[in-house]
């Protein structure tokens, strides 16, 4: 049996938050936060660097690199000042904060640990999981209709029920008059809760 390859450096959790957050802003202040998120310490890393979970340390001529592209043959990099107008933007908007240090910038992506608990997020079945109950309910509600209106029927005394010992199921049997005015009473139900929404 042969093993899936497995992906190297692991993954990280990117909320859609950040993409509404970041409408609007120049597409550095986006390139930017998404390499700064994807570096950023995933623990607390004990030893000569002491970084703290959502914590990276770089400095701008990396964040020049890592924001370089190609035309063609040459290489387009943002410029110094671009790059520091783009993290104190980043800044401002609490989205990170930084400090200079003799290493480079130490980076802290803020909220980190709750942006990566699995457990503050929606899961994708829960919408569905509405609709669902949504028309669980609506079905309930026809049901206890048509509850109504044999209980209706029954004081008439126009059906009877028998139980068998095997099933423990009633059996029912009416004539096609009540049957017609159950069914018209459940269209009517119908109508009428769909109305109310």
């Amino acid at each position: 049996m042969n093993a899936e390859p497995k992906i190297k450096g692991g993954s990280i959790i990117f909320p859609r938050e950040f993409i509404d957050a970041s409408a609007g802003t120049p597409l550095l202040d986006r390139a930017l936060l998404t390499y700064l998120y994807c570096k950023a310490s995933h623990k607390a890393s004990p030893g000569s660097n002491g970084l703290n979970r959502g914590q990276l340390l770089t400095t701008i001529k990396q964040l020049q690199q890592a924001a370089s592209y190609l035309i063609g043959y040459r290489c387009i990099s943002p410029g110094i000042g671009q790059l520091r107008k783009t993290l104190r933007r980043l800044q401002e908007s609490n989205t990170i904060e930084f400090q200079k240090t003799t290493r480079g910038l130490l980076v802290t992506i803020c909220n980190y640990s709750f942006y990566h608990d699995p457990q503050n997020y929606e899961s994708p079945h829960e919408a569905a999981t509405k609709e669902h109950t949504k028309d669980k309910n609506r079905a309930h509600y026809i049901q206890e209709c048509n509850k109504n209106d044999k209980n209706v029927i029954n004081n008439g005394n126009k059906a009877s029920f028998s139980f068998s010992s095997s099933q423990q199921r009633p059996s029912m049997s009416f004539d096609w008059q009540d049957r017609l005015r159950a069914q018209q009473a459940l269209e009517q139900a119908k109508k009428e809760f769909l109305a109310d929404e």
